[in-house]
């Protein structure tokens, strides 16, 4: 193998390399933004509910001028 080729190898090694890595750190930044979202759409969920739970509360009382 002549030394252009061998070194066009090495380099091209060296970039898929890399882009290995860069694959693996977005994934993982994948996951963890799944995880807040996922967490995220629980607590909206729940404040929904509250709110919700409010609402019917304040629908039973009299108006404050009776």
């Amino acid at each position: 193998m002549s030394q252009e080729i061998e070194n066009r190898l090495i380099n091209l090694e060296s970039i898929v390399s890399c882009q290995d890595q860069v694959l693996e750190d977005l994934n993982s930044v994948v996951i963890s933004q799944d995880k807040l979202i996922y967490e995220l759409k629980k607590e909206i969920k729940e404040l929904k509910q509250t709110l919700q739970s409010l609402s019917e509360e304040q629908d039973d009382r009299p108006p404050p001028h009776y």
